[in-house]
């Protein structure tokens, strides 16, 4: 703060206390001549370094400072110095000369309040009001900090707070995920370790069933065997009792005729076992008055003849599987092990397909889908024939009619069977959509996996369910068989179908096959 010099007389001491203390209450540095001189000072000295200090010169006037010769010297030094210099009227007195130019604050008795702020204005420094003003604008300021730190620690509260309430419901749905994907996990599991114990007691029951129609089989034979060695000894006897019966037949027909026509007209090469051996009727002589006639013996009518086979059976299919029977496979895969030419894939549809799979597990293909998707996979990458057959075992396990399983074989006429027993060719041909031009129905068992065989050479075309002959079509011939996959799909709810034993054969590679097809 800036120093002010008071400049007054000893008669006017009271005033000066007031307006001094007034003066540092506002904040100022006040020197005047009983403030700032210790015992011993030289005066005058210590008084002109006062003023050369200071920033402001107040002069208070009064008659008194006006008779004083100090209040005068310090008055030119002052001015002599270019320190501001403040009149300030105390007491009523004529103004010198020197002082008229100056602007003269009035704090006479009733003026000094209302005027003492414009002197602090002068001394440029704010006023009682200003500096209220100022502390209240100091207060309101620092209230409105404090009111912004605290709206600002509330802000990051508030925030922190929403960030741990999201960090809490990310843990949360994190481990909801996690529980979620647990469980389909071991759901997967579950079901991947029904589907092999299912498997396994099917296959159990298919040994036991081979095993038992073996044991039936044994035992028949053995029946047959001993039944022979049974009756073997007794054929001899049993055949002269044969003849004995006929013979006693004979003679009780002929015997009685005999004796009634006393043995006259009987014909000469005729017998009655002659007559029985070739069915002709026994008469006796014209004369006689009574005619025997022997009935000769039915002839037994022969068993009715079978259906004829279809002529595609005897001149194509069974030709072509004759040729293969002891000829190795172009490309066998039983899925003991995971072939890495396979592709495996889920294809979505823009359904959900998160439960779909398509993998080589516990030695087959499975196929595993939800409805509307179709897990597949694919073995483009190694073929390349022309005239083939394929023969794969499909196991459906899903009695919904809407779940099929599929070997597509890209251009060539695909065969679609469903698990009810419904099938489907298809023919895709050089056109983008596949036209189905033949359905039917078949019985499956639902203990056992289907075999599919499917032939193609040149034009001809033959499929085979279990062995036996399902469908023969013609269709012009097709490019090189490049393309090899096996799908399930459908409608059903985790439709499952498993491909075993695939096995392909190449026709071009048997020298002459086309010699021996009608």
């Amino acid at each position: 703060m800036p120093q002010v010099f008071i400049s007054y007389s000893r008669k006017d001491s009271a005033f000066i206390d007031q307006l001094v203390a007034d003066l540092r209450s506002a904040g100022l540095t006040v020197w005047y001549d009983l403030s700032g001189l210790d015992g011993g000072t030289q005066w005058e000295t210590e008084i002109q370094g006062a003023i050369e200090q200071s920033q402001y010169f107040l002069a208070v006037l009064s008659p008194g400072a006006l008779e004083s010769k100090w209040v005068v010297r310090e008055f030119l030094y002052a001015e002599k110095r270019g320190i501001k210099i403040i009149p300030v009227l105390f007491l009523p007195c004529e103004l010198p000369m020197r002082m008229l130019d100056l602007q003269l604050i009035d704090l006479q008795k009733d003026n000094y309040s209302q005027n003492f702020d414009r002197l602090l204005k002068a001394l440029n420094v704010p006023t009682r009001a200003e500096a209220q003003a100022k502390i209240l604008a100091e207060q309101q300021t620092l209230a409105a900090s404090l009111a912004k730190k605290r709206s600002e620690a509330e802000q990051k509260e508030q925030l922190a707070r929403l960030e741990k309430e999201k960090r809490e419901r990310d843990e949360e749905e994190q481990r909801k995920r996690n529980e979620r994907m647990l469980s389909e996990a071991r759901e997967k599991a579950q079901k991947a370790a029904r589907l092999d114990k299912e498997r396994q007691e099917k296959a159990e029951s298919r040994l036991r069933s081979q095993a038992e129609k073996e044991e039936r089989r044994a035992e028949a034979r053995l029946r047959q065997r001993t039944a022979w060695q049974t009756w073997k000894p007794r054929l001899p006897r049993l055949a002269a009792l044969g003849l004995l019966v006929v013979l006693l037949i004979a003679a009780a027909v002929w015997v009685p005729e005999l004796i009634q026509n006393g043995g006259a007209n009987l014909p000469a090469a005729t017998s009655p076992a002659a007559s029985l051996i070739t069915n002709q009727p026994v008469t006796t002589s014209p004369q006689a008055s009574t005619t025997h006639t022997i009935e000769p013996t039915k002839t037994p009518l022969s068993p009715p003849s079978a259906t004829p086979i279809p002529t595609w059976i005897a001149n194509f299919a069974e030709p072509v599987l004759n040729a293969i029977s002891g000829q190795d496979p172009f490309f066998e895969d039983d899925f003991s092990t995971i072939n890495q030419n396979w592709s495996t894939q889920v294809y979505n549809p823009g359904v959900d397909c998160s439960n779909s799979s398509s993998a080589i597990s516990n030695g087959s293909l499975q196929l595993l889908s939800d409805p509307g998707c179709f897990a597949m996979a694919d073995l483009s990458s190694i073929v390349n024939l022309h005239n083939f057959v394929i023969q794969v075992d499909a196991e459906l396990l899903q009695t919904d009619p809407g779940y099929f399983a599929e070997i597509h074989i890209g251009k060539y006429d695909n065969f679609k069977l469903f698990s009810d027993g419904g099938w489907e060719i298809v023919d895709c041909g050089s056109r983008s959509d596949c036209v189905t031009f033949r359905t039917g129905n078949t019985t499956l068992d639902q203990n056992r996996p289907v075999k599919v065989t499917m032939i193609s050479f040149e034009t001809r075309n033959a499929i085979y369910l279990n062995s036996a002959p399902l469908y023969y079509f013609e269709h012009p011939v097709p490019d090189l068989f490049n393309h090899l996959r096996l799908d399930g799909g459908g409608i059903s709810i985790n439709g499952t179908v498993n491909f075993d034993n695939l096995k392909i054969h190449d026709l071009d590679a048997i020298p002459d096959l086309a010699s021996l097809l009608k």
